[in-house]
């Protein structure tokens, strides 16, 4: 069969469409409608930080001392006094942290029921607002650590922490040589 230019035409007009027709394809939905799709997760939330203690403790004049020795057992006794600087609030005593001295140690403050704890007096758990709190407070008994070893010449550590009037926890540490 002869074609003429018409057919020619024909021909070529038919293949670019034909040939467009199989490559192409159309969106089953608008694109716009399509939301896009991402794999980055959602932004963490954030944690809010408790409000800072109004009150500020000192610890001064902290000393840990060798006081016996019994049978290849050290007896250390801590002393220390613990000022309250803000002048804004006093702090209540929640317990005290020991380290150093052989075994990690925890004297209970105001969180012992009365009367089983450590401390002399209830009244004695509290630093008043620019008040001086002393050791002293603490009976013997708690505070007569001993350590299967001589560490004299180590460090030993002191953490207190403790409530200001409003409830918000803080806390103070200290190390010192021991002698």
């Amino acid at each position: 069969m002869k074609l003429g230019w018409l057919g020619y035409a024909i021909v070529v007009v038919l293949s670019a469409l034909i040939g467009g027709c199989g490559s192409a394809s159309l969106p089953s939905s608008p694109s716009a409608a399509t939301p896009a799709v991402t794999n980055r997760p959602a932004d963490p939330v954030p944690i809010p930080t408790p409000p800072a203690s109004t009150a500020t403790i000192a610890i001064s004049a902290f000393t840990m001392t060798l006081t016996s020795t019994v049978k290849n057992v050290y007896w250390y006794t801590p002393s220390f006094v613990l000022n309250e600087t803000s002048g804004l609030s006093g702090a209540t005593i929640q317990h005290f942290r020991l380290s150093g001295i052989g075994y990690e140690t925890e004297i209970p403050g105001s969180d012992a029921p009365p009367g089983t704890g450590c401390l002399i007096t209830p009244d004695d758990r509290v630093v008043r607002s620019g008040g001086r709190w002393s050791s002293e407070s603490i009976y013997l008994y708690c505070r007569d650590l001993d350590a299967p070893a001589d560490v004299r010449g180590r460090t030993a550590s002191l953490t207190v922490v403790f409530t200001d009037d409003q409830g918000h926890t803080g806390s103070a540490s200290r190390d010192v040589t021991i002698n």
